[in-house]
């Protein structure tokens, strides 16, 4: 999932706006992004405008009774990973930089597949016009 910084934004972490940020997590009301400084941030999901809405077939929902849910890549979900993070425990943060990479190569597959979907019909509109021109 990308999401851009809209205007109005509250978000006080660095950020940009302008800028496309790669969902890493999401729950009821939040997006967790990496920010400017390279560090896992939970904004509020209203600060942004969704750009792209796919998310990992392999991402595992967590839903509470109270109405509350977690949707996380599988080997971040557990309680308290990006608190460990942030306390720089190495296991946790060498998982994140996996599970980074991961994400951006999976976005980027996405990315240059959305592109070669829209070519392809670019071309076929072309084509459909050559055709109706010659007709």
């Amino acid at each position: 999932m990308l999401v851009m910084l809209k205007r109005t934004a509250t978000c006080p972490v660095r950020l940009t706006r302008g800028t496309l940020y790669l969902v890493v997590g999401i729950d009821d009301s939040n997006f967790r992004i990496v920010n400017d400084g390279g560090d896992p941030v939970l904004c509020p999901s209203r600060d942004f405008d969704v750009v792209e809405a796919s998310l990992p077939e392999d991402w595992i929902r967590i839903d509470f009774p109270d109405g509350e849910y977690f949707i996380d890549p599988p080997d971040t979900s557990a309680p308290g990973f990006y608190e460990d993070v942030a306390d720089a425990m190495p296991d946790a943060v060498a998982v994140f930089k996996v599970t980074w990479t991961r994400l951006n190569a999976w976005q980027d597959g996405l990315s240059a597949s959305s592109r070669t979907d829209r070519d392809a019909g670019a071309r076929e509109r072309s084509r459909s016009k050559d055709v109706e021109d010659d007709g």
